[in-house]
């Protein structure tokens, strides 16, 4: 999890292995804070920022080891979006230094180790803190002002703490668990790092997806069960939220806000996502917004075999096209 910041405000920032930057591929910005797994290069990675000299905070969460074949722990294994708390549905906000117990039985096996979640909290200004019932265990923390966003949590005995710093509501989703030491050997969630590249952005066309449409990115090997993307949206008007799902599978309605509020804002997304037979797809709802997609890698598994038209979906291979040139291929069903 990286965030910078400079004496104007956050700093647009990207992440990349030490010294290989992909020939450019993945710029900073907008992103102004990042949660992604990166390949290391020599147990480093860079940092790339706009700003001169910004105030950078970088916290490691966990690594993957590589592995010959089939393992048991440390896989990485995607789920369909699960809510495990949604305290605006529960009329229940937490109050100031409050702490509340969650526990992940209905989205994760027993003996997961960790989980990996998507929070959205109200208001957008204050500070929240996820962290295991262990008090040896450092906490993940929400950094104020986040609105929402992606981590890596570790289990203790099922679950995890929320302490809110100033009150207010959440929601978090689990996305993906981490396979305990007693699970089945399987091939299933094994990580495949890439050098980060940059899959989908929206500006270079001046084409920002529409509310309630969406557009498709093809991606990866056969063998692939979820990406590792790091998704950043920037809102252009409303209040669009942003969700992303596997493409030809049914869209993800959103849960909870997740994507920025007003016009020129930033807010980064999920980092773990379900394959489609066609990739990923990438949906703005209750406005419009541009958004920036950058792939780090995928998870072995198996991809999703549903083929759901979908109302506004316009495919975009991995390679940037002119939308208006190509609408012919546009999926637009009625």
């Amino acid at each position: 999890w990286v965030t910078a910041t400079a004496s104007t405000g956050p700093v647009p920032v990207a992440v990349v292995p030490a010294g290989r930057d992909s020939a450019g591929a993945v710029a900073p910005g907008p992103a102004t804070r990042s949660m992604c797994f990166v390949m290391l290069d020599d147990g480093a990675v860079d940092v790339l920022h706009d700003a001169v000299s910004p105030v950078v905070t970088v916290v490691v969460g966990g690594y993957f080891e590589p592995v010959g074949s089939a393992a048991s722990g440390g896989r990485m294994v995607s789920v369909v979006p699960t809510t495990i708390v949604d305290t605006m549905s529960t009329t229940r906000p937490f109050g100031p230094a409050e702490t509340r117990r969650v526990t992940v039985d209905a989205a994760a096996p027993a003996d997961a180790s960790a989980v990996v979640v998507l929070v959205s909290v109200l208001p957008t200004d204050g500070g929240w803190t996820l962290h295991p019932a262990n008090a040896d265990d450092i906490p993940v923390t929400l950094v104020a002002g986040a609105g929402s966003g992606s981590t890596v949590v570790a289990l203790a005995a099922g679950g995890f703490d929320v302490t809110a710093h100033d009150g207010g509501h959440v929601s978090i989703a689990v996305v993906a668990y981490v396979t305990g030491a007693s699970a089945a050997a399987s091939v299933e969630g094994l990580f495949v790092p890439t050098l980060p590249t940059r899959v989908l952005d929206t500006r270079l066309l001046g084409q920002p997806i529409p509310a309630g449409s969406s557009r498709e990115v093809a991606l990866g090997p056969p063998s692939c069960g979820a990406f590792a993307l790091h998704i950043t949206s920037v809102a252009v008007d409303g209040g669009p939220e942003v969700t992303a799902w596997d493409a030809g599978g049914s869209p993800l309605q959103p849960r909870g806000r997740i994507g920025p509020g007003t016009a020129g804002t930033s807010t980064s997304h999920r980092p773990v996502i379900p394959a489609g037979r066609r990739g990923v797809a990438i949906g703005s709802w209750d406005g419009e917004a541009h958004v920036v997609a950058d792939l780090y890698g995928w998870f072995v598994g198996d991809r999703s075999t549903t083929q759901v038209p979908v109302l506004g979906s316009q495919p975009l291979g991995i390679a940037s096209v002119d939308m208006e040139s190509q609408a012919d291929e546009w999926l637009d069903y009625g």
